[in-house]
């Protein structure tokens, strides 16, 4: 985690897997984080990530937090971790000219 500006930003490494016989290419995801039903932040990569057939790659992405009090809790579960918070990602991303959608979960802390 880090801060631009006044603005805190979580680094989430999210692993693609591709278990065709075909090289795929994921050329962007746009996501909301939402925690207790409420949007606490955003992400948006547009740089084309290539997964060769039958492998899997890491992709590093930034998701800008909203400044709210339930973005303290988020922060505090990750530095100290005495407590969890659960926390979904839920978007879209482009994937070989097709459109997917992404919907994940997290616990932090």
């Amino acid at each position: 985690m880090h801060f631009d500006g006044v603005t805190p930003v979580l680094t989430l490494g999210l692993v693609a897997q591709n278990v065709s016989n075909q090289q795929m290419t994921i050329k962007s995801i746009v996501a909301n984080l939402f925690t207790n039903n409420y949007l606490v932040g955003n992400l948006a990569s547009f740089t084309p990530q290539v997964i060769l057939p039958t492998s899997q790659v890491t992709l590093y992405v930034d998701v800008r937090l909203s400044p709210l009090s339930i973005v303290n809790d988020i922060i505090r579960a990750i530095q100290y971790g005495n407590f969890q918070q659960n926390v979904v990602l839920k978007g879209d991303m482009n994937v070989d000219n097709m459109v997917l959608p992404v919907d994940m979960n997290y616990k932090i802390g």
